[in-house]
């Protein structure tokens, strides 16, 4: 007889409803190691959304705040970013939820280690690599990020990556206090450093992003405005079902961000209580720029349907410079592939109108007929 932990109770007859308990797999719940099944990728993200009264009750049982983390080949920073999780100091409960998508280099059995060590405050859930959600032909931890949020059971949620960790034992305390005295304000998050190499470098310098003051909204974000993912915690009721846009989506958070803002604004502590490690295995921040502005020309068109053209000018500007700097950059790589790319990516999309006919025809004899481009520009000498 299969046996779940208390934390699916609250799904559990939807789940049977759509007959997603097919495949076993094993997830360790505290310190006990129990079966359950895998389930279909869309399915998982169609999970009847848990009910309010389950965060929203007196019991102190109930943890206020629920902690998502994953993690996948961070051996070298995971251990340091869970004690950080377990190293906080509120007058609340909370619960630690860690998804390890089944790294090969240790990663698991550190989180095996420390979650057996906390058997009350950690809830491990263990993954294959079969169930990694894949975007653009991408792997993804999105199947493991959304699974972790449909077992949350706080009335607040705060993320915090398995490369990442918090440096401020309080940062919890500090920001649900926020929250708890503004009701209109649908999450809080703070500075942090970029580490890489050694060195810190604050995440809000003035360049890469604005620094923000005192609130930021919807229109800030499509202005520019960034949140450190590992320093947010929201509201749970600000996203209790799935955002459709999270299928297609390689940029997760962005779009969490957004769809969050819809419900109110972000305050921000001018503090620093995390670090963001800035390594060759990060999902994105050191990815080649190329890689980095292709990823954002997918983005900027979802950024517009979740705001429903608001912002479009200002969404057309931003298509139109991403879209001008991959092409300088495919050119300067002299990548014949990343060049035919990045003619593809400008192509794509004309809304923004980057190229008249003329310019569209020769760029297109660089990208694939070069010897025709040169021949045109030794004739115009």
């Amino acid at each position: 007889m299969l046996v779940l932990p208390n934390t699916f109770s609250m799904v559990l007859p939807h789940v049977k409803a759509l007959s997603l308990w097919d495949k076993p797999i094993k997830a360790i719940f505290g310190s006990v190691c129990v079966e359950l099944n895998t389930y279909d990728q869309k399915e998982l993200l169609r999970l009847i959304p848990m009910e309010l009264d389950h965060f929203t009750g007196p019991d102190k049982h109930i943890p206020l705040v629920s902690v998502i983390m994953t993690t996948y080949q961070h051996a070298a920073f995971i251990e340091q970013g869970l004690e950080s999780l377990l190293s906080q100091k509120t007058n609340f409960k909370v619960e630690i939820l860690v998804g390890e998508d089944d790294s090969t280099d240790g990663t698991r059995e550190i989180c095996q280690r420390i979650a057996k060590n906390n058997p009350d405050r950690v809830r491990l859930v263990l993954r294959e690599r079969k169930d990694v959600m894949y975007i653009g032909g991408q792997a993804t931890g999105r199947a493991n990020l959304l699974d972790l949020l449909s077992r949350a059971k706080g009335k607040y949620i705060a993320l915090c990556e398995g490369d990442d960790h918090w440096i401020d034992p309080l940062k919890l305390q500090k920001q649900v206090d926020l929250l708890e005295a503004d009701p209109k304000a649908v999450g809080c998050f703070t500075d942090v450093f970029n580490e890489k190499e050694g060195v810190r470098t604050p995440f809000f310098d003035g360049i890469n992003y604005r620094i923000p003051q005192g609130i930021t909204t919807e229109r800030d974000l499509i202005y520019g405005s960034g949140i450190p993912t590992c320093s947010l915690v929201y509201r749970r009721e600000a996203m209790l079902e799935v955002i459709e846009q999270l299928y297609h989506s390689l940029v997760g958070d962005t779009i969490i961000f957004l769809h969050l803002s819809s419900s109110g604004y972000f305050i921000y502590l001018s503090e620093f209580t995390a670090v963001r490690n800035v390594h060759p295995g990060g999902i994105f921040s050191m990815r080649k720029r190329s890689h980095q502005l292709k990823v954002r020309l997918t983005l900027l068109p979802i950024m517009n349907e979740m705001t429903e053209g608001r912002y479009a000018d200002e969404i057309k500007r931003k298509i139109r410079n991403a879209q001008l700097e991959l092409w300088q950059v495919a050119l300067e790589s002299g990548d014949r592939k990343l060049i035919q790319e990045s003619w593809q990516a400008v192509m794509r999309d004309r809304s923004a109108a980057v190229w008249n006919r003329t310019t569209a025809l020769r760029n297109w004899f660089k990208a694939y007929v070069p010897i025709v481009d040169d021949v045109f520009s030794m004739v115009r000498k």
